[in-house]
């Protein structure tokens, strides 16, 4: 049985929250194999993702961290009355998946990720969080940016 797609955007999340709180800024594919495990074995999920799902997770990651720059020009550009040092951590992260998802990965559609971020912003962040990130995700639409 696959994990399911918020499941997956769960332990994405949880990896990239992982690497910016220890300030990992070059990691390789063995230790982010590693880190994905154990955040998998915590969450007792490990049976349960299938090589498409582990796939999807490193290539996100990674792509989120190649693209990283240009995501939180996205951020500041979106939300400029917020510097990315006052966004909390956790809606920052959630932005940063968003954004990845709206811009480099053309066959999701784009509602279905900002769905996805605003569930995880009520799942993580703070009462205000799903509000904020719904506001920046979806004026990256209206902008059109790069979408």
């Amino acid at each position: 049985m696959s994990l399911s797609r918020h499941k997956i955007r769960e332990i994405i999340i949880k990896a990239l929250f992982n690497l910016e709180f220890n300030q990992i800024k070059e990691i390789n594919e063995r230790e982010l194999r590693k880190m994905v495990d154990y955040i998998l074995e915590e969450e007792n999920k490990t049976n349960k993702a299938q090589k498409k799902d582990l796939d999807f997770i490193y290539a996100t990651l990674k792509g989120i961290k190649k693209h990283l720059e240009e995501i939180q020009k996205s951020i500041v550009h979106f939300a400029p009355e917020w510097p990315l040092e006052k966004i909390s951590f956790i809606d920052r992260l959630i932005l940063c998946l968003g954004i990845y998802e709206i811009k480099f990965i053309p066959d999701l559609p784009h509602l279905v990720a900002i769905n996805e971020a605003i569930e995880l912003a009520k799942e993580y962040g703070s009462e205000n969080s799903s509000r904020f990130i719904n506001g920046v995700l979806n004026a990256i639409l209206k902008e059109g940016e790069n979408c």
